[in-house]
């Protein structure tokens, strides 16, 4: 029997074609016959193949997400506009700490007046030593600019020169102590008694029964 090489049918011994296909027969031992591949098989292997590497595809993502994380999806953040200028940028320094400087006070003197304290601290005010301190606290350390008459410039206890002044007309000898300043003592040393002088001083003491009241840091204008 000769097998046909094509369709594997046996034929006839001296047969030139198959009587399976009719093709030309060729005399070949049965171990040469080709042996057709089962499409199941390859059909396996190719989905074996695939499974495989989306194994592996997994796998090495899950790898990257470890050592790369992707970072999560902020809707607020998403949605809010990026800046495109640094405020911060040294060119804009110098207008940020421009308008953060303190404004220099327009006026230093206060609004007081000797009326206003001469009405609490005279020795006809009826307002009690407790009264007199507590006021006191308001006013102490103010700057104030004042008109008087001198009565007497003189040596200052702890040095210096005190200028002293008559506020009241009816005043025996002075209402105000200043201490003036050191370089003031040029200007103290041309007054005379009785002259009207401006001046400006720092509240400091408001005396009592005895004592006029006491002014630092005096400048003569």
């Amino acid at each position: 029997m000769v097998k046909c090489i094509s369709c594997g049918v046996d034929n006839t011994q001296g047969t030139n074609y198959c009587v399976g296909c009719g093709k030309i027969l060729t005399t070949v031992s049965p171990s040469e016959v080709p042996k057709k591949k089962s499409s199941l098989k390859i059909a396996l292997i190719v989905f074996g193949c695939l499974i495989g590497s989306c194994v592996l595809c997994g796998i090495l993502g899950g790898i990257k997400e470890s050592i790369y994380p992707t970072p999560k999806n902020d809707s607020v953040n998403s949605a809010m506009p990026i800046p495109t200028k640094d405020i911060t940028t040294p060119q804009s320094i110098p207008s940020v700490v421009a308008s953060m400087k303190p404004e220099a006070p327009e006026d230093t003197i206060s609004r007081i007046t000797w009326n206003e304290l001469d009405k609490i601290y005279n020795l006809k005010s009826d307002s009690t030593d407790l009264q007199k301190q507590e006021l006191w606290k308001t006013y102490k350390g103010k700057k104030i600019s004042w008109k008087g008459t001198v009565s007497e410039v003189s040596n200052g206890t702890f040095g210096g020169l005190v200028l002293q002044v008559k506020m009241n007309a009816d005043t025996l000898t002075s209402d105000i102590y200043l201490n003036l300043n050191k370089n003031e003592e040029s200007k103290a040393r041309n007054l005379t008694k009785g002259v009207k002088v401006s001046f400006t001083g720092t509240l400091s003491n408001y005396g009592g029964a005895i004592l006029p009241m006491t002014l630092d840091d005096g400048e003569i204008k």
